[in-house]
């Protein structure tokens, strides 16, 4: 079983939404069994799955004993939370605007000091933004994985579901869902591949 905390201090940086979709990758592209765990006061995961169609389970606190049969614990974090997770891997979204940076790289800087493997996302990317399209490309040639803005997760968004809901038409017939797709496979494969 492997761990890994969706964490950024910042606020809005789409923590619940990378948690959804990459816990619905991970059944959809890899046959895993993935728990969410909404540390986040606004429940978004827990409304999505009381409410959605997602295929897996969401909790809202880390169970007293180690979950059985999951293959993949995502941890989403709530906003403002400086404390460092106590897993090795943690995904790192952030969003492509200048004021949005401040936060991150302090996190960031705590991250690495302690040794972490950090996966980061630059979210909701417009590349005809110039500034947007400059922060994503600047932070991709440091590793960062893009997601770009798109269609897709605001359908998902209006059904409390994930871009792999095939049960959605507008996602099952939607312009650009495969890119979409293609993007969190290629942030799974990177996080399937630090070390536990």
């Amino acid at each position: 079983m492997k761990t890994i905390s969706v964490w950024n201090p910042k606020g809005g940086q789409g923590k619940s939404l990378i948690s959804l979709n990459l816990a619905a990758c991970a059944v959809s592209s890899f046959d895993l069994k993935p728990l969410i765990i909404d540390q986040d006061p606004q429940g978004t995961c827990q409304e999505c799955q009381k409410e959605g169609n997602l295929p897996f389970d969401v909790i809202g606190e880390i169970p007293k004993e180690k979950p059985e049969n999951i293959d993949l614990v995502i941890i989403d974090h709530q906003a403002s939370d400086w404390d460092l997770p106590p897993v090795k891997t943690i995904v790192m979204p952030v969003l492509p605007t200048r004021t949005q940076f401040k936060t991150f790289s302090k996190a960031f800087t705590l991250a690495r000091k302690a040794n972490k493997n950090i996966i980061t996302i630059v979210n909701n990317v417009d590349l005809n933004r110039k500034q947007e399209s400059n922060a994503a490309k600047e932070l991709r040639q440091e590793g960062a994985f893009i997601l770009q803005k798109g269609s897709p997760f605001g359908h998902a968004e209006a059904h409390l579901s994930t871009i792999f809901d095939e049960s959605i038409p507008a996602i099952k017939d939607g312009y650009k869902v495969k890119e979409r797709r293609a993007e969190v496979e290629a942030i799974l494969t990177a996080i399937l591949r630090e070390e536990k």
